[in-house]
């Protein structure tokens, strides 16, 4: 059992280690001296059947509780079985069981189990090498192997797991098959998908959704405020519209929901100019493109920025020419909130304007992209 909790505690070094082949081999335990149908302990031999080498089919109690196995209940301050237990072990402290248990360990602090089938819950750490079931702990689980549901309320670390990973802080997963939920989510790799704020990933077979997305190669979606993809977009455009005469955006995202962030003159000599953000969604069709985006754009005049804020809803289509050269053009719904002292309109036309200051007008816009 030393063994067993020296290998618990180092689990999440795992993240940074090889994949193992899976195989193992689990061998039968000795057998019990005697089998006794209950036992009261004060320590480990110091009680009424309470030696270390009984396996009680029944009912345990005491203050520190140590059996070969137990079938039935298991109920102390600190509870210890060597070769599983069937049922439930209940501690106040501390809980451990080695070998194959199936049911429910739980303590107030620390519950350690080798394998274990059914509910392993903790007041502060909750560790398992294998579980099928559920995990969960007030501060942190950890696990080799799960199948099921690891819950925790700040961390949450799996070598591999099937299943859901939920936490209200970090959770760390080498390979996962199913669903991350937190604030920040990392796994090596993930075929399913990682919802939080932060979500960072190696190989993604499925979808990020969260604040910021970062992934070396995503086979799926990534939505986000803002997606760093490896294998995503990251385009710069230079293009002129009937808003500003040159424009310039980086595009960066997952493979079909991108982030662009722009800037550009308004008319040639002036001062006025335009700082905008949006997003937007990208769909490949052979050497073409379609892309449709909605963005949000201010206005300034030298260094005086001007109240209100530009619109603006494109629909375009490009060409790939080259693998970092293509062309494009489109259409634009525009409109614009502000005092009604200035518009963004390069080419001085008139829009529709309404007494509070706004006014729409349809645009054109064309430029390549890099």
């Amino acid at each position: 059992m030393p063994a067993l909790l020296i290998g618990l505690a180092m689990s999440a070094s795992a993240l940074a280690s090889p994949p193992s082949d899976g195989s193992s081999t689990r061998t039968e335990p000795p057998p019990p001296r005697q089998i006794v149908s209950a036992g009261i302990a004060v320590a480990p031999g110091i009680g009424w059947n309470a030696s270390p080498d009984d396996a009680v089919h029944g009912t345990s109690l005491g203050l520190l509780t140590h059996h070969h196995s137990v079938r039935g209940l298991q109920l102390a301050l600190a509870s210890w079985a060597d070769h599983g237990v069937r049922g439930a072990q209940a501690s106040s402290l501390v809980a451990v069981s080695g070998g194959l248990s199936t049911g429910f360990q739980g303590a107030g602090l620390v519950t350690v189990a080798e394998h274990q089938r059914g509910l392993q819950g903790a007041g502060v750490f909750a560790m398992a090498d294998t579980l099928e079931g559920v995990q969960a702990s007030a501060i942190a689980a950890l696990a080799r192997d799960v199948e099921g549901l690891q819950a925790t309320a700040f961390l949450g670390v799996a070598d591999e797991l099937r299943g859901v990973q939920a936490t209200g802080g970090v959770n760390l997963a080498r390979e996962l098959t199913g669903t991350q939920l937190g604030l920040l989510n990392i796994g090596r790799c993930v075929q399913g998908a990682q919802v939080g704020l932060v979500n960072i990933g190696g190989h993604v077979r499925g979808a990020q959704l969260g604040l910021l997305n970062v992934a070396r190669r995503v086979d799926g979606t990534s939505v986000g405020a803002l997606s760093l993809i490896g294998n995503g977009l990251h385009e710069v455009d230079i293009w002129t519209s009937e808003s500003a005469t040159t424009i310039a955006d980086v595009k960066v995202g997952g493979r079909h929901v991108y982030t662009l962030v722009g800037a550009g003159l308004l008319q040639p000599r002036s001062d006025g100019w335009t700082l905008g953000v949006g997003w937007g969604v990208h769909i490949p069709v052979g050497r073409a493109w379609l892309e449709a985006d909605a963005s949000a754009w201010g206005l300034a005049r030298g260094s005086a920025v001007v109240p209100g804020v530009h619109g603006k809803l494109r629909a375009s289509a490009g060409v790939q020419l080259h693998d970092h050269v293509a062309p494009f053009v489109g259409l634009s719904l525009n409109g614009w909130l502000g005092d009604g002292s200035v518009m963004p309109r390069a080419d001085g036309g008139p829009g529709v304007w309404s007494r509070s200051g706004a006014a729409t007008w349809p645009g054109l816009h064309a430029g390549v992209q890099f």
